[in-house]
């Protein structure tokens, strides 16, 4: 019998989105490419019912909850895409992309994973770099 998979961490998000900026300035293979995209494909995948699931709790036909909607359905459509970039340019762009779509979510929806040892709960706790601290809530009706 074998151990249940462990939780994915907001600290574990954030290093495989720091290594995609590390390697969009860098020349990185494209199997590391392709590593990081099913990487931050998974992370995308674990973040997106917890964001459908704010989703579902706005009024349908708001403003706020089309632009949601549309910003998920568009993130969706990217991480199931299925056709691994075959050029390194292509995957690079890709991961890049991905990354973008993997902080937004972790930005506006991370307070559901674990924050994990980071180190960086000091800044958490002075309001700096506040991950996942539920920013959607608060800007509602901020004209966002």
């Amino acid at each position: 019998m074998s151990a249940a998979p462990a939780p994915v961490t907001a600290e574990a998000v954030r290093a495989a989105i720091d290594r995609a900026e590390q390697l969009g300035r860098s020349h990185g293979t494209i199997e590391q490419l392709h590593a990081l995209d099913g990487e931050l494909r998974g992370h995308i995948r674990v973040l997106l019912p917890v964001a459908q699931a704010e989703a579902d709790g706005l009024w349908k036909g708001g403003v706020e909850w089309y632009t949601l909607v549309s910003r998920l359905g568009g993130i969706r459509r990217a991480v199931d895409a299925e056709q691994e970039p075959s050029g390194l340019l292509a995957a690079h762009v890709r991961v890049q992309l991905l990354s973008r779509d993997c902080r937004w979510l972790l930005d506006e929806f991370g307070t559901a994973l674990p924050a994990g040892d980071t180190g960086r709960e000091a800044d958490r706790d002075a309001g700096r770099g506040a991950v996942g601290s539920g920013r959607r809530g608060a800007d509602r009706g901020a004209g966002r």
